[in-house]
């Protein structure tokens, strides 16, 4: 390995006006390294601790920066050892940091893993929901923490993830790693006790306080009520607006009011310069379906021989959203035209100059990943993505039917309502 691919992969730094083979250094000289894995258990990248805390040396962590392999918006740390356990105990326990993965492992709670200092994104809830629906998350009960907390449980409510928040007792530690050296049973038994997460917003607003004037009420209408449209599930939504319009002293159907406005102004849902239909479409988010086809074009591009009937697999609904849907109608394009997609026409594709970056970067990733592989085990994989793709493909019709079924019910319109709930039922 040379001084370049070091550089590339984080690892040693190069300092400003350095020539070709001086003037570098360690990233994480004087740390202790935790390597953090993808699912599959390849390292892809570090976390270095300070050995002997000093300010001169940078803050007491670092990580890894983005790399071809290592992007942190799209891994959890610890995945790779929790995965069995959180499909056997249908529940994935979330907390800040390294450490208190790792305590928890060795008290011999498995199904933890951590985001590793981000707020939970929509690659990293479409991880974990190959495994469960079922969150359980930690995080810092200041206001920095509760705000980050927010931006991630955001993402996991829109893909209709159950979520709990772990309440640790006052005075008990701050993170699972002193509660577990204090006294384990303490953290065991906050887990268990995990409170349901609306619940828990519900709390923030209401407990202690005494909303007496109107525009308090407002306000926390205000607070409470984007949270609610969220929810992807109408029955579940329904149950919310009727809690709040109870503890603010309104009829739920002026809530239903407001939060018709509030989706209606949203900027991330929709856009008023487009038809209805489009609007929903694009609400959908389809990284996790990206993710699949991409793991399928890193298997063809190490294994050419397993091309055949692949690229009939390209679904045509979200591709539109899609990092790489050039590519994608590019290869489409080349087997409809000659049906010929065999080794050359394919890599062909890849070294044209709008794809020899995704091409580069597809390479070696897929040496990283399949390079001990055979051509049965990745025909194998193929299947199971192929399957995957399926299940995915159902799951986005599924969840865009919600969305107009949620949109119905908001404009009132109980006819459509039935029609989308027997397309839905029909799926």
């Amino acid at each position: 390995m040379g001084v370049d691919d070091l550089v590339a992969s984080g690892l040693t730094i190069k300092k400003d006006g350095a020539t070709a083979g001086r003037g570098f250094y360690d990233r994480f000289r004087g740390r202790i390294m935790f390597p953090i894995k993808d699912v599959h258990g390849n390292i892809i990248g570090f976390t270095g601790r300070q050995l002997v805390e000093n300010p001169e040396a940078g803050g007491k962590y670092v990580n890894s920066p983005q790399t071809l392999v290592y992007d942190k918006s799209r891994v959890l740390y610890g995945l790779d050892k929790a995965k069995m356990e959180i499909k056997a105990k249908d529940l994935v326990v979330i907390v800040e940091g390294q450490m208190d993965v790792i305590a928890c492992h060795q008290a011999g709670m498995k199904n933890v893993v951590a985001a590793s200092g981000t707020a939970l994104t929509p690659e990293q809830v479409r991880l974990i929901e190959r495994y469960t629906k079922n969150i359980a998350m930690a995080f810092d009960a200041d206001k920095a923490g509760i705000n980050a907390a927010k931006r991630g449980i955001d993402v996991a409510l829109k893909e209709g993830m159950n979520v709990r928040v772990i309440r640790i007792p006052e005075g008990a530690g701050k993170d699972a790693d002193e509660v577990l050296k204090k006294n384990p049973a303490v953290w065991f038994k906050a887990v268990e006790d995990a409170t349901e997460i609306m619940q828990w917003f519900f709390d923030l607003v209401f407990v202690g306080k005494k909303l007496i004037s109107p525009k308090e009420r407002q306000a926390a209408s205000d607070e409470l009520l984007p949270l609610i449209g969220l929810i992807p599930y109408a029955v579940e939504k329904d149950h919310w607006l009727k809690k709040l319009a109870e503890n603010i002293g309104t009829e739920t159907v002026v809530l239903r009011e407001d939060l018709k406005r509030i989706m209606s102004q949203s900027p991330k849902n929709y856009n008023s310069s487009e038809p209805e239909t489009k609007k929903v479409i694009k609400v959908a988010n389809p990284t996790h379906l990206e993710s699949l086809l991409d793991r399928l074009l890193m298997l063809v591009v190490k294994f050419p021989d397993i091309l055949s009937g692949v690229v009939s697999l390209f679904p045509d609904l979200l591709l539109s959203e899609s990092a790489q849907f050039n590519l994608y109608e590019t290869i489409k394009k080349q087997y409809n035209e000659s049906s010929d997609l065999t080794e050359s026409p394919f890599l062909a594709i890849l070294a044209l100059p709008d794809f020899s970056e995704i091409g580069e970067i597809l390479k070696l990733r897929s040496e990283l990943e399949f390079s001990e592989w055979d051509i049965d085990k990745a025909r194998k994989e193929l299947s199971e993505i192929i399957d995957r793709l399926k299940d995915e493909d159902k799951r986005n019709r599924r969840q865009i039917l919600q969305q107009e079924i949620n949109l119905a019910e908001v404009s009132g319109d109980q006819k459509k309502v039935e029609e989308l709930l027997s397309q839905f039922q029909n799926l």
